[in-house]
């Protein structure tokens, strides 16, 4: 059973959005209490309450389709070592097994409950457990003192004494929270991960030592993380990226130094930094770390987005119209007067009835998209010139019509988004016969292993699905590589997961964190059954990346 955190553990419940259940927690509890003789013991049930209640009216407030947090690990540290990258210098990276398209997370930042606005601030907020309620001169009082100065929110970064006292003030409160009892230490940290995300920006400098005292990276995406460390734990991020990418070792470290730099770029910065590696930089801060931004020079980010004079857009015009010519002649003269390659026409049909359905046939698939049917064209060629039999050229083509019907779950409306699911939680029933490496390779690369057959009702029910979004024009025909993208989970979908498998909360967020464990076909089975369970509930953005 996973420990509770405060103030769970002091009203003796699991975490909950049920106001009725945390007031039934906090009666029962202060039945059993003798109010007269245990004063602290009643002031920290109160706050427990108080809090719970506050936990409750923010899950009530969250919109479901509008995710508030980046649940993933810290990408950063896959960022930035020489020689450790496998991606050329200026791509962005991502990790973890949240799979969707491109890495939109901006809605990360998003911050409804009012963190970091000063609509929350409480300069008089105690750490609940400590017997020295009344002393000016403990931790607590003493850091919210230098957080709220004369008792007010504010913008304002520390001076250097401020900060030295801050920091001061925070070592001694984490050494007391360390060498206390239980209640006492989970008291410390509730009460710093609320002080310090009430008072940011200005507490932005002491967030980092806190959150390695109490690991609160660690529970991003957790099932019960707390308000406070959603909205801390993106900005604690950004802050270990903006010391990242300060060593000129980092592959981004070129770019980020000439954003630093002041005034508007010259004329020969353009040859002398790459416009991509730019542009890769400002995307992957904006979406997720809007307020690194801040670090770099705002007249020199402009001068980078301004478009290039039109003389360079004109000679790089042409360019590529020469490039594109060259290339489709080379195209033709590969493919004219060369038949050695073509199936026979029912041989085709085969190939095209295999992959969308009994009956179906070239002429139905050129009719209904006529860029699919150049793409299915292709693959035939390709296999067919290799020597493949047509039994190999059919599964090459249900495996590429796999792969964009994954693809289509980008753009497709919500019922052609459903139906998608509905196939992949089946296959997924597959890869799991077949092992964890299967499943692993199934949410990477949407195919499965060589050898895993597909039983004749998931086929069956797979060629409805690509026909239909043959039809819809929804196969995409560009392979796109874009980062993975991570979304929290609303409330209801945790339990639902849990019911389903059986297994732990530990267990289950080991896989949505990206663990290959043996529990991930298993997980991910559950996951969309749950959604598809409340299709009206579940948020699009979040059925996109299942």
């Amino acid at each position: 059973m996973a420990r509770r955190h405060w103030p769970w553990d002091v009203l003796g419940i699991d975490r909950t959005a049920d106001k009725a259940a945390i007031r039934s927690a906090y009666a029962f509890r202060l039945k059993a209490m003798d109010v007269d003789a245990d004063i602290q013991g009643y002031s920290a049930l109160r706050s427990a309450r108080d809090q719970a209640l506050r936990d409750a009216d923010y899950a009530a407030q969250e919109p479901l389709d509008d995710p508030l947090m980046d649940a993933e690990p810290d990408v950063l540290d896959d960022l930035g070592p020489a020689g450790e990258a496998e991606s050329e210098p200026g791509e962005w990276v991502d990790i973890g097994q949240w799979q969707g398209g491109d890495a939109g997370l901006a809605n990360a930042w998003d911050n409804d409950f009012g963190y970091g606005t000063g609509d929350f601030a409480d300069p008089d907020m105690r750490v609940a457990h400590f017997e020295e309620q009344l002393s000016e001169d403990a931790p607590d009082r003493r850091l919210a003192r230098l957080l709220y100065p004369q008792g007010a929110y504010s913008e304002e970064a520390f001076t250097h004494e401020e900060n030295e006292a801050a920091q001061a003030a925070l070592t001694e409160l984490l050494a007391d929270a360390k060498g206390s009892d239980l209640g006492r230490e989970q008291a410390v940290e509730h009460w710093l991960g609320e002080v310090l995300a009430e008072s940011w920006p200005r507490s932005g400098p002491l967030v980092e030592q806190a959150a390695q005292a109490f690991d609160w990276v660690a529970q991003s995406g957790e099932i019960g993380e707390r308000p406070a460390l959603q909205f801390l734990n993106p900005r604690i991020r950004g802050l270990r990226f903006v010391t990242k990418v300060e060593q000129p070792d980092h592959p981004f470290h070129t770019y980020w130094e000439e954003l630093k730099r002041p005034g508007k770029r010259g004329f020969f910065d353009r040859f002398r930094i790459k416009r991509e590696g730019i542009e890769n930089l400002l995307g992957g801060i904006r979406t997720r770390y809007p307020e690194v931004e801040s670090y770099l020079d705002h007249e020199r980010v402009a001068s980078w987005e301004k478009p290039a004079p039109s003389w360079i857009a004109w000679i790089l015009q042409r360019v590529f119209i020469f490039i594109v010519v060259i290339q489709l002649l080379a195209f033709c003269g590969r493919t004219v007067g060369d038949d050695n390659n073509d199936l026979p026409q029912e041989k085709l049909d085969q190939v095209v009835a295999e992959a969308f359905g009994p009956g179906r046939t070239m002429a139905e698939v050129q009719a209904a998209d006529p860029k699919l049917a150049d793409v299915i064209y292709a693959s035939i060629e390709f296999d067919a010139a290799n020597g493949d039999s047509v039994a190999k050229v059919e599964q090459a083509v249900v495996v590429r019509m796999r792969e964009l019907a994954a693809l289509a779950r980008e753009d497709a409306p919500k019922d052609d988004l459903l139906a998608i699911l509905a196939v992949r939680r089946d296959l997924f029933g597959v890869a799991r016969e077949a092992g964890t490496p299967a499943c692993a390779a199934l949410l990477k690369t949407a195919r499965l292993p060589e050898g895993a057959v597909s039983p004749e009702d998931v086929r069956e029910k797979e060629r409805a699905l690509i026909w239909r979004l043959a039809q819809a024009k929804l196969l995409d025909t560009v392979w796109t590589v874009s980062g993975d993208k991570s979304l929290p989970l609303p409330g209801w979908v945790g339990p639902g997961v849990v019911q389903r498998t059986g297994l732990s909360v530990d267990r289950i967020n080991a896989v949505l964190k990206g663990e290959e464990t043996q529990d991930l076909c298993a997980v991910r089975i559950a996951l969309i059954d749950t959604l598809l369970s409340r299709p009206d509930d579940a948020p699009l953005e979040l059925l996109r990346i299942m």
